[in-house]
């Protein structure tokens, strides 16, 4: 079967998603002989979409252990303005204040919606929230009629996460 992870980072990246994402893809293309495609953004930290946090990684496709990575470049421009209009709109609670988060924290990767609607895969998975990849990825789903699965997560102490008691 041919599947499409889109995922906000991967490896070498280290994080919950980015481990997630790497041992499904990996696993799956091992264990089950399926052609794993991995989307991403070119950072060495998701923190490079709104802040200085990392930098960039080359962009281009590689092969990691049987899974085919591409990696994207990465829109960091109106950083500032993004923040403000995210922080004001969630402060005054306007409708769409989530969009205006997920904007804030990107990644924004031009033309990503139309390249995961190119992409002959059968199923597209993608993770994590509040990232703004997982609003593109149904996007590019959707237009190709695709199927897509959502992994979420959520950080204690993150603005907006809920814990269970």
């Amino acid at each position: 079967m041919k599947i499409l992870h889109v995922v906000q980072a991967y490896h070498p990246v280290k994080g919950g998603a980015e481990w997630l994402a790497q041992n499904l893809s990996e696993q799956m293309a091992q264990r089950h002989g399926d052609d794993v495609t991995v989307f991403t953004a070119a950072v060495t930290k998701p923190g490079y979409f709104w802040r200085d946090e990392g930098g960039p990684l080359p962009v281009g496709t590689e092969t990691i252990n049987g899974v085919t990575v591409r990696r994207f470049p990465v829109y960091r421009g109106l950083r500032g303005l993004r923040r403000l209009w995210a922080h004001g709109a969630h402060r005054l609670k306007l409708p769409y204040h989530d969009w205006a988060r997920a904007i804030q924290l990107g990644p924004i990767i031009w033309g990503l919606a139309d390249e995961i609607a190119r992409q002959p895969a059968a199923i597209v998975m993608a993770s994590t929230f509040p990232f703004l990849h997982m609003n593109v990825a149904v996007a590019g789903a959707k237009r190709s009629g695709k199927p897509v699965v959502l992994l979420g997560r959520s950080t204690p102490g993150m603005p907006g996460a809920t814990t269970a008691s």
